[in-house]
């Protein structure tokens, strides 16, 4: 039967894009945490600094958490996902921006304007959360969910576990400039493959 295979789910054109294309952002997003953390380090070298990081992305993504699913429930969940990644991508590009032609910006701010960017992700990444997770249960029929979950599962904790591993790596053997070039590539292929799902 169907919902017996381990890879039925799979076979569904449009979540097996969906799962892509959700790898490839969370790849984004691992890799960039990586590239901004050292990136912040280098200017401020102040640990603390390393903290703020994550209480700049937790403070709006959880501020927006009920307003975005209740919007997840009422708006077209596609077009949501397309906005919260194209913000992202949006953000990753002014990151990369500011590391190259504007990086005298940071020599006079400091970490100031990452923390900006930051703080404007954490949003993208509310909105993103619930309308990605409502989004999936479209796609395939109900028999197939736990088999779903535990694709999705494995795919994120891939990305989640490689991400920060390549982001460093080429963080580490090149420059912040190409790292987060990479990013920027990903998130816009994740985005055009996501844009690619028929639902």
């Amino acid at each position: 039967m169907l919902n017996n295979d381990a890879y039925a789910v799979i076979k569904i054109k449009d979540y097996r894009r969906l799962i892509s294309a959700r790898f490839l952002f969370t790849f984004a997003t691992q890799m960039q945490s990586v590239i901004v953390g050292w990136q912040i380090y280098q200017l401020t070298h102040d640990a603390l600094a390393l903290g703020m990081i994550g209480l700049a992305e937790a403070i709006p993504y959880l501020s927006i958490t009920l307003f975005a699913g209740h919007l997840a429930d009422v708006v077209n969940r596609k077009k949501i996902i397309l906005i919260s990644n194209l913000v992202y991508f949006i953000c990753a590009v002014f990151l990369l921006i500011m590391s190259t032609t504007l990086h005298h910006s940071l020599t006079k701010f400091g970490a100031t304007p990452i923390f900006i960017i930051i703080f404007i992700t954490g949003f993208a990444r509310g909105f993103l959360s619930p309308a990605l997770a409502a989004f999936s249960a479209q796609l395939i029929p109900k028999e197939l969910f736990g088999n779903a979950a535990t694709w999705s599962s494995i795919m994120w904790q891939t990305a989640a576990v490689t991400g920060p591993a390549v982001g460093g790596l080429i963080y580490g053997f090149f420059n912040v400039e190409i790292a987060y070039t990479v990013v920027v590539i990903i998130s816009a292929a994740g985005w055009f493959l996501f844009s690619s799902v028929n639902n």
